[in-house]
């Protein structure tokens, strides 16, 4: 499992919406968002340390490394939840996918269009 995706499913086990969980884990969301750019070229070390420091119970070896348990509510190693953690893998990844399609369209309406 990749990095990304250990550092999605804590937050996603956590908070209901990005902005809360940057704000749980003593960010703001654009600084939290800027790990998840793909031109984004630094360490996420400082990310998952700040998650870690929150969250203890989050073993570490299974963040840094995708080794062992995570220790979480919905463990991903845990068989159970696996199908509801990858159909909620996808529906991120289409959110995500969605999101940049509306950013990069031209607007189909402009203001004068309501003007009389």
């Amino acid at each position: 499992m990749e990095l990304i995706k250990r550092i999605r499913i804590v937050a996603d086990v956590w908070e209901r919406d990005k902005k809360s969980f940057a704000a749980n884990i003593g960010m703001n969301q654009q600084e939290y968002d800027a790990y998840f750019s793909p031109t984004y070229q630094g360490s996420l070390l400082p990310l998952l340390d700040a998650i870690l420091i929150r969250h203890p119970e989050v073993s570490r070896d299974w963040l840094y490394f995708g080794k062992g348990r995570s220790s979480l509510r919905n463990d991903p190693d845990d068989d159970e939840n696996q199908d509801a953690l990858d159909e909620l893998s996808a529906l991120w990844k289409k959110l995500v996918e969605l999101e940049d399609e509306l950013r990069d369209r031209e607007p189909t309406l402009r203001p004068e269009d309501f003007v009389e």
